[in-house]
């Protein structure tokens, strides 16, 4: 394999990827390393868990690793099942910047900048104009939970406005907690704009606003962080999120540690990545007029796209005629609902070629595309690629 920068032949690195693919943040990483790689040529690379096989492979010795890509918990595993020895790489990128190596090499660190996340949220909220403003932090002490706490709280008061924040009470037990939780929630002066600073944090705060009555967007507006489509697609109402640059701190991470790889770069340095914006659903969606028409004709959409759905259809649940909802979709989004009809079954798609084996002329079956044709044609035009080539892309296999 040649060099792209000198023209020489080498051999391609070895590098284990250590991250978990539980969620949409890890698979959304797991996607900016292998993009990153598949632009180079020149990793050979091993996808923790990617295959039992993998691991006897590497703990044989016969693939020395030049790099690591590492987050703690699927580090820890790997160690405690191999030992320190088998983790060992000359270079490494710690995808937690409280996380530590066990033994010397090149390091860098990459971290969510969490200020800037509390910030946005704030700014979100603020220009809605909510009547009062809460915070719920992590039930388990995390620095980066009290960092986004803390800038929603400053940036609130920057602008003279009190923020309600949620004492935890670390060691508190679940039933306890939630009784706790409850009753602060009902306490709350109404309209209130909460953040939750992850998603199955607020999905507590959902879970218990139902039991207790409260009404959810107009009494309490809730917004998690993660974008985890496994939590936000299917909480009641369903949960907006602030979706974070998961893709591309992979990719920067990836990038790290190829530099790393060929002798470059300073030691111990940190990559820091944000917000790439919000992902609303109905959870924020508490105001009147066009964005709430909007807001539950997108939700029935994502509910039933894959069925026979019409325009009419969609309407009737939006409250409105055919007409005014083509009309409020293209102040609102500069688009038609039967574009975004259109867009949910191609994610879906996508979805589909991504995680299972489901034969390609079968897919549209599942999808709500009424002709194989119709599908093929719509895919390429917004991924940019046939299905068979979404399908063995690195990206789309690392979401496996």
């Amino acid at each position: 394999m040649a060099d792209p920068d000198t023209g020489k032949m080498r051999q391609p690195f070895r590098v284990a990827l250590l991250v978990n693919s539980a969620t949409t943040a890890d698979r959304e990483r797991i996607r900016g390393i292998l993009r990153f790689a598949a632009t180079r040529g020149r990793w050979h690379t091993f996808l923790f868990r990617d295959h039992l096989a993998n691991l006897h492979f590497v703990k044989t010795g016969r693939w020395c690793l030049d790099g690591m890509i590492a987050e703690r918990f699927a580090f820890e595993d790997v160690m405690r099942q191999y030992g320190r020895d088998f983790c060992r790489a000359r270079c490494a990128v710690l995808l937690d910047s409280v996380f530590r190596l066990p033994f010397r090499c090149r390091q860098a660190v990459t971290r969510c900048d969490n200020a800037s996340v509390g910030r946005f949220v704030a700014e979100f909220f603020l220009k809605r104009g909510y009547a009062s403003y809460a915070v719920v932090g992590t039930p388990n002490r995390r620095a980066w939970s009290d960092e986004r706490c803390k800038a929603f709280a400053a940036r609130l008061a920057h602008d003279g406005i009190a923020c309600d924040a949620y004492r935890v009470e670390y060691g508190e037990d679940w039933g306890a907690e939630t009784a706790r939780l409850g009753a602060w929630l009902c306490e709350l002066p109404k309209p209130c704009a909460l953040f939750a600073v992850v998603d199955h944090r607020a999905k507590h705060v959902l879970d218990i606003a139902a039991e207790t009555g409260i009404k959810v967007p107009d009494e309490l507006a809730v917004l998690g962080v993660d974008n985890d489509d496994m939590i936000c697609e299917f909480t009641s109402p369903t949960l907006s999120s602030v979706c974070l640059d998961f893709e591309q701190s992979g990719f920067q991470a990836a990038e790290k540690l190829d530099r790393m790889m060929q002798g470059g770069g300073p030691r111990g340095p940190e990559l820091c990545f944000g917000v790439r914006g919000v992902v609303e659903r109905l959870s924020t969606a508490g105001m009147s007029g066009s964005m709430r028409i909007v807001s539950r004709a997108r939700e029935f959409i994502r509910q039933n796209a894959a069925s026979d759905l019409s325009l009419g259809d969609v309407a009737r649940v939006a409250g409105c005629s055919p007409r005014l909802l083509q009309l409020k979709f293209r102040a609102v989004l500069g688009r038609s609902p039967v574009d975004e009809i259109r867009n949910v079954r191609l994610e879906l798609a996508a979805k589909m070629l991504r995680g299972t084996q489901t034969p390609i002329d079968r897919i549209g079956d599942f999808c709500g595309f009424r002709t194989l044709s119709n599908l093929k044609s719509a895919f390429k035009e917004k991924f940019g690629m046939s299905m068979s080539a979404y399908r063995t892309s690195p990206s789309s296999q690392s979401c496996r």
